[in-house]
């Protein structure tokens, strides 16, 4: 899968960062950068949702979350986490992470 392949190749060689603000901000260029790849569905999108979109392309501080799970190819910014000395501040942000976005609702 073309989807699959670039986020294993963003998450391989551009996530990491010497500290964990570091991390935080290729976390968020990556995000980016696969919203501005698939900037071709905004007209198939609902307005909310393409809203939701143009934010995140346009980098909108104020936007409160992101709706997006990434979860294949974790182990690779925890593993440069781990090598940088700040692994266990990442461990702690996924964990609540993956915790918080798998959560089924009743």
């Amino acid at each position: 899968m073309v989807t699959s392949r670039l986020a294993r190749s963003w998450f391989d060689s551009d996530i990491g960062g010497f500290t964990w603000n570091d991390m935080m901000e290729d976390i968020t260029q990556v995000i980016g950068d696969m919203h501005r790849t698939h900037n071709y569905l905004l007209p198939f999108l609902e307005d909310a949702e393409r809203t939701e979109f143009t934010r995140i392309l346009n980098k909108d501080p104020t936007l409160p979350g992101l709706n997006i799970v990434l979860i294949d190819e974790y182990d690779a910014p925890l593993d440069k986490a781990y090598n940088k000395g700040y692994y266990h501040t990442a461990m702690e942000f996924f964990g609540s992470l993956f915790s918080s976005l798998l959560k089924v609702s009743q």
